[in-house]
């Protein structure tokens, strides 16, 4: 499916991961506030690639600097 979109040329695909990239923030972003108080996400990035496309990988670019809250010992982990 995800090959058949993105070998169209209309904005299918761009469309596919703008609503998987909100679907995700929803999901995400109370995770995120609860290992540390305010931290959400601010935009992700999708990529799929791999034999039929069963690969994929984001990037969250979040509102904090996480290794700097690792760093400070100011993440709550379950």
């Amino acid at each position: 499916m995800l090959e058949h979109m993105q070998s169209h040329s209309s904005q299918i695909f761009a469309e596919y991961k703008m609503k998987l990239a909100l679907i995700m923030r929803e999901e995400f972003n109370p995770v995120f506030s609860y290992i540390n108080l305010g931290l959400k996400i601010e935009d992700i990035e999708t990529t799929f690639f791999g034999h039929d496309f069963a690969e994929q990988v984001t990037v969250f670019k979040m509102n904090k600097d996480v290794e700097i809250l690792l760093k400070n010992d100011e993440i709550n982990m379950p």
